[in-house]
């Protein structure tokens, strides 16, 4: 069977999401809400540089420290908790996690699926390289991929 390439399968189902460091919660919440497939934002400057990014599920972590009280939280510190419940944490900046996770097109399937399940995450952000933001992958994606395989 042929391997299958990033660039022969990103951006088939989906497209990433971005946000600027500087936009608030808010907006991040409704960028969510615009597209319910996506698992993840990706924090970019404003030349589309990849900087980071925000998975939903890290997300409402933070918006739920408006919800509920300390005691549910077995994975945050107290100090993480108040500095979150007093509106400290308004940016992306302020949540973005800034690990140099990513892939490039002439990546393989293979390596892709490797960097998901090690760092447990639905889609990953397709970069050049100057660390452009040029799509992203996600698992509807590799699903999509190993068709492509299947048929070949």
């Amino acid at each position: 069977m042929n391997k299958i390439f990033v660039r022969e399968v990103r951006n088939k189902i989906t497209n990433p999401l971005t946000v600027l460091e500087n936009d608030n919660i808010e907006y991040i919440a409704d960028k969510f809400l615009s597209s319910p497939i996506n698992r993840t934002i990706y924090v970019v400057d404003n030349n589309s540089k990849f900087l980071g990014y925000i998975t939903v599920k890290n997300f409402l972590k933070i918006i739920l420290l408006d919800m509920v009280d300390y005691s549910v939280y077995k994975d945050i510190s107290q100090e993480a908790y108040i500095y979150g419940k007093l509106g400290n944490i308004s940016k992306a900046k302020d949540i973005m996690i800034e690990e140099d996770i990513f892939v490039y097109d002439n990546d393989n399937l293979e390596k892709v699926i490797s960097i998901m399940h090690n760092f447990s995450l639905q889609e990953l952000p397709v970069i050049n390289k100057d660390r452009t933001l040029i799509g992203d992958l996600n698992i509807h994606e590799i699903i999509y991929g190993w068709k492509i395989r299947r048929k070949s």
